[in-house]
């Protein structure tokens, strides 16, 4: 039995921990130093197995280059062992849901180690992961100033107003209650379990780079997936647009979507990165949209892709912004795709009074009325509601081309989708409508959790052949 009280071997095991474990992510050495049955506790309850901690070293990793942590200071107490502890690196990597920002970083926490039989037993750590989380929430830039608000900083109530302002890590209640939930939409279990789960012909056959799309002055940035092996052939394109409820989202958090995407349908992928409410609210994203279908026109040939086979798709709000896109495209004299594809869309920030939304949304777990009625408000004014670019259902879709609308049975948007394919027939345009009865929204963005995500990439393909 060894003396787990002894100084000596308690520091060693530590320092094995941040430097050997962390630091140079010798990940042999977990065997060595957690016990089989190892305890992690967290605010969402204890994780259990040795596999809790790999999980946790290599997504760290992932996220950030550079990383080190340093121990601060150490406190010894019989068996346990209570560390504070300083983390660096820079965000070059997707980190929970939260695309890189490049910008050096640093965390500070306090780690309690339980240690039996010369291993480490359980660990507890105590440190402000949510402002952290809060911190890599950069997806817009754009500082919130006084000028921002309506409200007289220079008035009577300067004093009132400013005090209010300052004890606010965001100023702006549009800006707290999104980050709030930008963290928890981008969030992953810590165990990642249940796994998305892409097959290995997928991650060994798709190759990912990013790109900037430019225009003028303005650019958007991209990924774009290709089918490894094509060389320098050229592809036909499906621009996607990831969801997030306007407000949230990215191309990186939709990546197990987009590899999946590319490999099923043989196409080239661009998801573009376009802004998000309520710092930038709308025209801003729908704009972003324009602009990088605009790019897919006249420059895709830098890419090896060809402009004269496109497919526009959309999932969620990302969906909106798509068709929204679209219906100005037309307007402006550029030409259409050759497909529209809108997954579980958002179509109507007039939802309210659907069926599907009255029976769904208040209890809904994916999306709910609460989060609607936030995030329409975040992207638009209501006076803005109505127009066609902003709620697509309102729009003029004469002479467009074949549309793929998959819908959610339980989705709280469903009679909402049902009722935009009709809108859309009505305007003398072929659509063919995937109902996936038992589904809900968004189901089909997490690869190996649900045969019916299967199948809607099957679907997409053919699609993709009938209108190329």
């Amino acid at each position: 039995m060894i003396n787990t009280d002894d100084r000596e071997l308690q520091q060693d095991l530590i320092n094995q921990y941040f430097q050997n474990l962390w630091n140079e992510r010798q990940l042999r050495l977990i065997n060595e130093l957690f016990t089989a049955d190892f305890v992690m506790n967290t605010p969402g309850g204890p994780l259990t197995g040795r596999q809790v901690i790999q999980d946790a070293v290599t997504l760290w990793h992932e996220g950030f280059s550079d990383l080190n942590i340093h121990p601060n200071n150490t406190l010894f107490s019989g068996h346990q062992v209570v560390v504070e502890w300083t983390l660096t690196g820079r965000h070059t990597g997707n980190f929970l849901g939260n695309p890189p920002t490049g910008e050096a970083v640093t965390y500070s926490s306090v780690t309690i180690f339980t240690l039996a039989d010369g291993m480490i037993s359980e660990m507890s750590a105590y440190g402000d992961f949510t402002g952290f989380i809060t911190f890599l929430q950069k997806p817009t830039g754009k500082p919130i100033t006084e000028a921002d608000f309506i409200d007289d900083f220079d008035g009577p109530a300067s004093l009132y107003l400013r005090r209010i302002a300052r004890g606010r890590a965001n100023p702006s209640f549009k800006g707290m209650l999104a980050n709030i939930l930008r963290n928890q939409l981008g969030r992953s279990p810590i165990d990642n379990e249940p796994k998305i789960e892409l097959p290995e012909s997928v991650e060994a056959n798709v190759k990912r780079a990013e790109i900037s799309l430019r225009r003028d002055q303005e650019q958007v940035r991209a990924l774009v997936y290709r089918p490894a092996g094509k060389g320098k052939e050229v592809l036909p394109i499906i621009m996607s647009l990831h969801g997030g409820a306007f407000i949230g989202g990215s191309p990186e958090a939709y990546d197990p979507f987009h590899r999946k995407l590319c490999h099923t349908t043989q196409a080239m992928v661009i998801a573009p990165a376009y802004r998000l409410a309520p710092e930038f609210p709308y025209p801003f994203g729908y704009e972003d949209a324009l602009l990088a279908y605009r790019w897919i026109e006249h420059k895709a040939d830098a890419v090896f892709g060809d402009p004269n086979r496109v497919l526009v798709l959309g999932t969620s709000a990302g969906a909106n912004l798509a068709l929204a896109a679209m219906l100005e495209a037309r307007t402006q004299g550029l030409e259409l795709p050759q497909g529209i594809a809108t997954l579980t869309p958002v179509t109507d920030l007039n939802a309210d009074h659907y069926d599907s939304f009255k029976h769904y949304a208040p209890r809904g777990l994916v999306f709910d009325d609460a989060t609607m009625g936030f995030v329409r408000s975040a992207y638009a004014r209501a006076e803005e509601w109505d127009l066609p670019t902003v709620s697509p259902i309102k729009g003029d879709f004469a002479k467009f081309p074949p549309l793929f609308m998959l819908v959610a049975g339980r989705d709280p948007f469903a009679d909402e989708n049902q009722a935009f394919v009709e809108h859309y027939r009505r305007a003398g345009n072929r659509s063919e409508v995937m109902l996936e009865e038992l589904m809900p929204h968004g189901f089909h963005t997490m690869p190996g959790l649900t045969d019916a995500e299967d199948r809607v990439h099957k679907a997409l393909a053919k699609f993709c052949q009938q209108i190329w």
